[in-house]
């Protein structure tokens, strides 16, 4: 029993001897490991303050957008907005369309016929002959001719007496543009007839004789102006002028034996159908194009008696 107990004595002294052995070795351990760690250290940073003030002379005053859009200072885009307005308004503008009757083609197509009769016939060609040998002065003439400008006169007088304010029928956009239409016209039939090549010219120089172009271009002139200024619109003697100035330039082409006298009488036809012809088309064309409105123009004859005396009377409406 005493055995026993020693046994047990012992065996107790070595377990404590054992925990106090483990905690001696824990308590190294702890103080090793703070030992290897380096001390943490405690910097102060003084504050710096920095002065972010501009000095004046530097300050740079901000300067106010600048408009980067152009200033017309010349007036040239006014004058042409305006320019642009006035086109638009003159092309919306109504329009007087003047009808081609069988009346109206009356003097134009027994013109043109007795100048194409006389391709044929030896009566009217001995007539030719007079005509030139009694306008002809025998002398070679040499271009530039004076009828190249005359026949441009009828037209200029148009432009001329709407300058100096008196009106015609016409704005100067459709004047304009009927005035071409009409040349349009009577060059294609005048050039597609010469070149055919019809009859030789008194001078011999080809054969592109008939009809007479320079005549034909006279006469649009003088009916441009006559339809312009008819109705009162001029005085009589204006319009009756520009017949003249057409009249003169077919003389002189007889004159510098370059044409027939069949020649010019079926040019001025030609003339004087083609601006007919433009009077009544380009309402048409402007109507279709930009919409403005065409009026009919209306004439009518009634007869009149007063005092005894019988007359007739005009009334004319547009």
């Amino acid at each position: 029993m005493r055995r026993i107990v020693v046994i047990m004595l012992m065996l107790s002294c070595l377990f404590t001897d054992a925990e106090a052995q483990t905690r001696r070795s824990k308590k190294k351990s702890r103080k090793s490991s703070t030992t290897n760690q380096a001390p943490i250290r405690t910097v102060v940073v003084p504050s710096i303050t920095v002065d972010t003030a501009i000095p004046p002379s530097l300050v740079i005053a901000a300067e106010p957008p600048t408009d980067t859009t152009k200033k017309d200072t010349t007036g040239v885009g006014k004058v042409a907005q305006e320019v642009h307005d006035s086109v638009k308004a003159q092309l919306k503008a109504p329009i007087v369309q003047v009808p081609v009757t069988l009346k109206r083609l009356i003097i134009p197509g027994v013109l043109f016929a007795y100048g194409a009769i006389t391709l044929n016939r030896s009566d009217l060609r001995v007539i030719n002959e007079q005509a030139r040998d009694w306008i002809w002065d025998g002398n070679y003439h040499a271009s530039p001719y004076m009828e190249d400008y005359m026949l441009l006169v009828p037209a200029a007088a148009v432009y001329g007496l709407n300058i100096f304010g008196v009106k015609g029928q016409n704005n100067l956009i459709d004047r304009s543009i009927i005035y071409g239409m009409s040349n349009l016209i009577a060059n294609g039939i005048i050039f597609g007839l010469k070149e055919v090549g019809i009859e030789k010219r008194p001078d011999g120089s080809d054969n592109h004789s008939f009809p007479s172009g320079h005549t034909a271009e006279a006469f649009v002139s003088a009916e441009f102006l006559h339809q312009e200024y008819k109705n009162g619109r001029a005085p009589w003697p204006v319009v009756a002028a520009g017949y003249g100035v057409a009249i003169s330039v077919a003389y002189m082409r007889i004159a510098h034996n370059k044409h027939w006298l069949g020649d010019v009488v079926a040019g001025a036809g030609v003339g004087m159908a083609s601006t007919r012809f433009a009077y009544y088309l380009y309402p048409i064309i402007k109507h279709k194009i930009f919409g403005s409105r065409k009026v009919r123009e209306s004439a009518m004859i009634m007869p009149t008696y007063r005092a005894g005396m019988y007359g007739f009377a005009v009334s004319y409406g547009f």
